[in-house]
């Protein structure tokens, strides 16, 4: 064992002294899990050994060897742990070689077992480090928890003596931000310092810094972690896997109670009452395997698009209105939600008036096919709303004999027109925005209607305690947790109702390499049939998540239909538009009618601040710190503008925000061909935050020597710096005129 004190560079409110046990220390280990055990609860399991009320962290620190350069004579890169750092019963311990860590974590378990107890291992981000152990320490593969193929949950080792967790799933944070919000000064992650980009070998001497900072990501994880559990009211037992899981719970709570067998009492009575009453909705809603797929092709997430009449232009005073928390507005206050069992009316919907009837009367979700389908008004539409990545094209042979899909145009992604048949799954919520904007023949292959309503109450009331919480609890001193959490999870109850239900099968082979399968229809029945049963106590149904998105992008398209030629860009909640001023008494009407019609519900949607000032759920209100001086958009989320003191801000789907405004420099550099790039020469804290481009090896496995000493190469990843290139194609160049009409626009053009 030896000492380490903290580094100069480092914050003197961080931990003075660390005591740091080595290998040869491995003897001590016995009596450090016997001191574990003896403090802490063991909690029981029907036929497995029982969970310490406890837990332990680990980190890796890792090499990346890039291709053709160094020791590494290859076409792929690859990379190598040479620090791994575990906190465990308050014990602080670093090992540095792959033999180390197995030695250490065959150990531990054997220690545990003798005692019939096992532990959790929490991993920041087990994804990651999951590449590496698999090939490294006894792991049951039939424990494997993926929820998808490099999205690791938890796994168990052989024995079943640790089960690793992650704990970014839990946390939905960085490390430094979770341990901000959950730890005390002594025990925070300090912004790294490190250079990753060094080659390091397991036998290479570290520094005191390196050494720390690896000490203190396993301890700073430590207390973030049972810091959680202690205001949460969680063992190890109940705390959630992800952090969506303690929307779930509350929801589920809210919603189902917790009393599913009690009949003894009048109370008891009562509330398995309100259980068999909610369950048996659940049941009678629930879709069958063909009204599932249906749904799963009608689902999409919000309305992403940039007007192409204005894309490619430098646009001066630009403005931005946003929706106050929309989809916490749609759960709590639309009353046009799948309230019913699904029956079909395929039969019935044979023309568009049938159409435009049953949609008017009932939620109805329509899987059709369109004929030579186009937009009525292509000047005119700045927003087409039909998505390609959502329809299925009939395919034909082209002029040089190659079988493809059918000639079309698209804006961005959005279709324009269509030759031949085109396949399309939507609402009815959404059936008056697709008859204004295209023209063509239709032919319903399926569909199916319900009765209308609010979603249930407990998950209405639910949704909004949070939203008021958050709202009233900004910046008071002494509830930054409780804002914090409310924040969390008013945002998250979204994604909670969106999970699918139906999910693809999970493959883990006897090397630990995953991967997916679609299930077949047996298997996916299999899923929806084990859904419903009681035991589950699930108590939502993916209709609803379906219908919360497409009933905001209806309202974001109302938005932009207000603002005419006038509408720029616009994403899920938000739209940016010239001329301001000509609508803000259309805004304030438009916000007029929905009050009245979001206050009909029986869950309220108004909040106030701390200083009394009036929120609402699903108000349109301008951003006055969002103001563009200047504005330009490339298509979906690829926009750049200035702000009103000439500050650069960027939004391009991979680039880093701060870093990547800062390189492009001004506005006028924003044009296609842009190359954001981090350079080797670059500072350490822009190499490290840029984009990073991750190489999966799965069956890596040989020795190479390194200055006499043997590297045994395993499974990994390996991480480098990668380049974005601002870019727009060809089709969308031409469609946008782009190289012909690239100039700073008049707003006298318009007026």
């Amino acid at each position: 064992m030896y000492k380490i004190s903290r580094p100069e560079t480092i914050d003197e409110r961080r931990l003075k002294e660390i005591n740091i046990y080595e290998y040869t220390d491995l003897e001590k280990l016995q009596e450090i899990v016997e001191y574990g055990i003896g403090t802490n609860d063991l909690l029981t399991r029907r036929g497995r050994p029982s969970l310490i009320n406890d837990v332990m962290t680990v980190d890796i620190e890792t090499t990346t060897v890039k291709a053709g350069t160094g020791i590494n004579h290859t076409e792929y890169p690859f990379a190598f742990p040479y620090c791994y750092s575990i906190y465990i019963f308050g014990s602080s311990w670093i090992l540095r070689y792959d033999h180390e860590f197995s030695d250490f974590i065959e150990a531990l378990e054997e220690h545990l077992l003798c005692y019939g107890a096992a532990i959790v291992a929490y991993v920041h981000n087990l994804s990651f480090e999951y590449q590496f152990f698999k090939s490294r320490i006894p792991i049951d593969f039939h424990k494997v928890f993926a929820l998808q193929s490099r999205r690791i949950g938890k796994f168990e080792t052989e024995r079943h003596g640790i089960e690793f967790r992650c704990s970014y799933l839990l946390s939905n944070m960085n490390l430094e931000k979770f341990t901000e919000n959950y730890c005390t000064e002594e025990y925070r992650k300090d912004k790294e310092l490190i250079d990753y980009e060094i080659t390091r070998y397991p036998w290479d001497e570290l520094s005191s810094e390196i050494l720390y900072y690896s000490a203190m990501d396993v301890i700073t994880l430590y207390h973030a972690v049972k810091e959680i559990m202690h205001r949460e009211n969680d063992t190890v037992r109940t705390i959630p896997l992800t952090n969506t899981g303690y929307v779930r719970r509350s929801c589920r709570n809210a919603c189902l109670g917790d009393n599913t067998s009690n009949y003894k009492s009048e109370n008891g009575k009562k509330t398995y009452g309100t259980f068999k009453r909610y369950r048996g909705m659940i049941e009678k809603c629930m879709p069958t395997y063909e009204q599932y797929q249906c749904l799963v092709a009608a689902f999409r997430g919000g309305n992403t698009h940039a007007n192409r009449m204005r894309s490619g232009m430098f646009i001066e005073d630009v403005s931005s209105f946003d929706f106050a928390s929309s989809y916490p507005a749609a759960i709590v206050a639309y009353d046009g939600f799948p309230m019913g069992k699904l029956m079909d009316c395929t039969k019935s919907l044979k023309t568009p008036a049938d159409i435009t009837r049953y949609c008017s009367r009932y939620w109805v979700v329509i899987h059709a096919v369109f004929k030579d389908l186009k937009l009525r008004d292509p000047a005119h539409t700045a927003c087409p709303y039909i998505p390609i990545s959502k329809i299925r094209r009939e395919w034909g042979y082209d002029d040089n004999n190659q079988f493809r899909p059918k000639a079309g145009r698209a804006d961005n992604g959005r279709l324009m027109d269509q030759e031949g048949y085109t396949e399309f799954t939507f609402l009815s919520c959404e059936w008056d925005i697709i008859r204004k904007q295209y023209t063509g023949q239709i032919y319903v292959i399926e569909a199916y209607y319900t009765i209308t309503g609010y979603l249930p109450d407990a998950l209405r009331k639910q949704c909004f305690e949070w939203y008021k919480a958050k709202t009233e609890l900004k910046n008071i001193d002494g509830m930054e947790y409780e804002y914090l959490k409310s924040k969390n999870r008013v945002n998250a109850i979204f994604g909670m109702m969106v999970e699918k239900v139906v999910k693809n099968i999970v493959h883990v082979d006897g090397h630990g390499n995953i991967s997916e399968t679609k299930p077949t229809r047996e298997q996916a029945q299999q899923q929806l049939d084990e859904y419903i049963k009681p035991r589950s106590r699930k108590f939502l149904l993916y209709q609803w998540g379906v219908t919360i998105t497409a009933i905001c992008r209806v309202r974001h398209m109302e938005i932009i239909e207000m603002f005419g030629h006038d509408y720029i860009y616009g994403d899920t909640d938000s739209v940016k538009a010239t001329n301001a001023e000509r609508y803000r008494k259309a805004v304030q009407e438009y916000n007029d009618v929905w009050i009245r019609y979001a206050s009909q519900g029986s869950v309220p949607i108004t909040a106030y601040t701390k200083e009394g000032e009036l929120q609402q759920l699903g108000f349109l209100d301008e951003e006055p710190k969002a103001h563009a001086r200047r504005f330009s958009t490339l298509g979906a989320k690829k926009y750049a503008y200035e702000d009103d003191k000439g500050k650069l801000h960027i939004t391009i789907a991979g680039v880093p925000k701060s870093q990547g405004a800062a390189m492009l420099g001004k506005l006028d550099n924003f044009r296609p061909g842009y190359k954001f790039t981090v350079g080797d020469s670059a500072p350490l804290k822009d190499r490290q935050a840029w984009k990073k481009m991750l190489t999966y090896r799965d069956d890596l496995d040989e020795v190479i020597n390194v200055d006499g000493h043997d590297l045994h190469l395993r499974s990994c990843i390996a991480i480098e710096r990668t380049e974005y290139t601002l870019d727009i194609t060809d089709e969308y160049a031409a469609l946008i005129n782009y190289g012909d009409n690239i100039f700073e626009e008049d707003p006298e053009i318009w007026n």
